[in-house]
């Protein structure tokens, strides 16, 4: 909640700790001068040193634009600051004030309080005001008004006349304050005054006046709640635009109550005070002290100041409503010390009325209200990544489960991972965890790692032998993790193929014929042995040397980790050789070696090179050589394993169809 109003009155707040208060007012009380015989009244803000209230009056109140005056009928209320300079000296003194707003035509005048003849005592009108008024002199409303020096001055019964003629006529005389000061006999009157000049001093009100080192830096945040009300407690009903008051009507109260910590003071809660309801109006925090109930409002006309119906003897009663009116900085320097025991929101008005409080904002803490949801977080499923090379944690709780009013994460530690579980927003609540929890607002799952490796665990899926499209039989593999384990995400990069890991492909028979195929797809498939694609782009079983490979049985060993036996069958409705002679070496005979042989073993086995396959997939070889396909099998298109650390076998027994 940003209530931030960067006040100057706030100014006082819990800044003013125990032993500053006493010195200003003893600085206070030394430097204030009278007027007329009558001290001025108290300090205006300790943000702003040197400026003193007028006593008996209508005092301004601070506010985040300026200094707010506020007329009413046959009132005045002013500012004032005291000086000691010759009265014959002030036509060299720049003089200025600003007015940035202003209601009812009422705009305040700079004065000069001259003492006449500071050598004679006692004497009848020893003191003097003097005016420099926008009317006489022809200004506007509102405005930055410069040069007063050398304007026209006015005194109530005289004539105006400029601060050279009334040097003449008091030619002893002091000026002892200089001050800003408006007369109304109209109520509601108001104007705002930002800024005064007198010689080379400048003051500033408002939000630009304040001392940074004052005001809150650190802001806490609390939602109550129906399902847990942080404290809260009263007649309001919590609903999803807030805290919820229905009153009757007849100024009749109703309010909700939270209880301070013990040593709570007035300095500790009178700091950046606001109020968010959907109606301001007679909706007040009300702050319990052994002295009386302090107030605070934010209808037009309070300013930012605090009021009470009890006595307080420092404060100045500034109006006929309240015997203690005055803006939060001057309640904080004369009574920060003060407990304040309870803080309260109250709701009334004089008709039948219901009313939202969304938030309050006092002590530094931002307060929202709302109802809430009851939701219960369902464990995640979590699922371990094999680990490769050094990896020793990798276990996930991803992909979460997906439930309403919940957000999870997840933190990987050097351990394993832990999941959280959280409220999806301020409208939700988690339900009570089974098992304690120093944190009743999240929910949270560890898991370790088994630190299980990858090549340990993975497993040959089935071989499966089939005809494509085309009428060309295939050979058709892949590996994969058993249920609850997935491969790192790295691997998965480019799952067809991993060239520093490759899959040897090897068909033998009982008869000492073999042949190898190199460095295959981890996941993949070949076209079956002996088959050449045709320069018409079709395919043909023409290696009559390889027709071996349809008859009897057949083995084919995968060489990249321990793994399972399967067994299939060439695949039926596939072409047969148009020679097929089962006791022949296929790698033994001269009329082979050009084709699919690059080596040749006393048992009839033969290596088929990489350079040398063709993939199924494409085109443009000729001659007798198998292929092998780079396509990955849709079941395993997301696996990619480095795993030839392992160098066992994985054996695939083909048997030859029977006629």
């Amino acid at each position: 909640m940003q209530f931030r109003r960067r006040i100057a009155a706030i100014a006082a707040a819990s800044m003013l700790a125990v032993g500053v208060a006493p010195a200003l007012a003893t600085s206070a009380a030394a430097t204030t001068p009278e007027w007329m015989g009558t001290p001025w009244g108290p300090l205006l803000s300790p943000a702003h040193p040197g400026w003193f209230v007028e006593r008996d009056d209508v005092q301004p109140t601070l506010a985040s634009d300026g200094l707010q005056f506020t007329g009413a009928a046959a009132a005045a209320g002013g500012i004032n600051k005291n000086v000691d300079v010759p009265l014959s000296d002030l036509a060299d003194v720049a003089m200025s004030y600003a007015i940035t707003s202003n209601i009812g035509g009422s705009t305040p005048s700079f004065q000069i309080v001259l003492d006449k003849d500071p050598e004679i005592e006692g004497a009848s009108g020893h003191y003097y005001r003097i005016s420099w008024d926008v009317g006489v002199n022809g200004e506007p409303a509102t405005g930055t008004y410069s040069d007063l020096e050398d304007g026209t001055w006015t005194k109530a019964g005289q004539d105006p006349q400029s601060l050279a003629d009334w040097s003449d006529e008091f030619p002893n005389a002091v000026v002892k304050a200089y001050s800003v000061h408006q007369s109304s006999n109209t109520a509601g009157s108001t104007s705002v005054l930002t800024d005064v000049t007198f010689g080379d001093e400048t003051s500033t009100f408002g939000g630009a006046a304040i001392d940074a080192s004052l005001v809150c830096t650190d802001t806490a945040a609390v939602h109550a709640t129906n399902l847990d009300e942080q404290g809260w407690s009263g007649k309001g009903q919590y609903a999803k635009k807030g805290l919820r008051f229905r009153v009757p009507g007849g100024w009749a109260e109703k309010s909700s109550s939270l209880d301070l910590p013990a040593g709570t003071t007035l300095a500790d809660v009178a700091r950046d005070l606001d109020i968010e309801a959907e109606d301001t109006q007679y909706v007040g925090i009300k702050l319990t002290t052994s002295m009386g109930t302090i107030t605070y409002e934010e209808a037009p006309g309070y300013g930012y100041s605090l009021w009470s119906k009890d006595a307080f003897p420092e404060l100045v009663s500034s109006t006929s409503f309240y015997p203690a009116f005055a803006p939060v900085s001057e309640w904080v320097y004369r009574y920060g010390d003060l407990e304040v025991t309870k803080a309260s929101v109250l709701v009334t008005s004089d008709v039948q009325k219901q009313n939202f409080i969304t938030g309050l904002s006092f002590g530094c803490t931002d307060y929202t209200f709302g109802k809430a949801t009851e939701v219960t977080p369902t464990t995640p499923t979590f699922t371990d990544v094999c680990n490769a090379d050094d990896t020793t944690s990798n276990i996930t709780g991803r992909p979460f489960p997906v439930v309403k009013g919940v957000t999870y994460s997840e933190k990987q530690t050097k351990q394993g991972v832990v999941v959280v579980a959280v409220p999806a927003g301020p409208e939700f609540a988690l339900s009570d965890k089974p098992s304690a929890t120093k944190n009743p607002d999240r929910w949270q799952w560890a898991r370790g790692d088994s630190g299980a490796s990858c090549d340990d665990l993975v497993v040959l899926v089935a071989p499966t032998a089939d005809i494509d499209d085309a009428g060309v039989p295939t050979v058709s593999w892949g590996f994969d993790l058993p249920t609850g384990w997935d491969f790192p995400a790295e691997w998965l990069a480019d799952p067809e193929n991993d060239p520093e890991h490759p899959v040897d492909v090897t068909f033998s028979d009982d008869h000492g014929n073999a042949v190898t195929y190199p460095s295959q797809d981890l996941v993949g498939s070949m076209v079956w042995p002996g088959w050449t694609e045709l320069e018409d782009g079709t395919w043909a079983p023409t290696d009559t040397d390889l027709a071996w490979t349809t008859e009897g049985t057949i083995t084919v060993t995968f060489s990249v980790n321990p793994g399972s036996t399967a067994t299939v069958t060439y695949p039926e409705g596939a072409a047969a050789f148009a020679v097929a002679d089962p006791a022949a070496p296929a790698a033994g005979d001269d009329s082979t070696t050009d084709t699919a042989t690059d080596t040749e073993s006393d048992t009839g086995s033969a290596t088929v090179t990489s350079a040398e396959l063709v993939s199924a997939e494409t085109t443009g070889s000729t001659g007798s050589s198998l292929a092998a396909t780079g396509a990955s099998v849709a079941l395993y298109g997301g696996i990619a394993l480095l795993l030839a650390a392992a160098g066992g076998a994985v054996l695939f027994v083909l048997r030859r169809r029977q006629a």
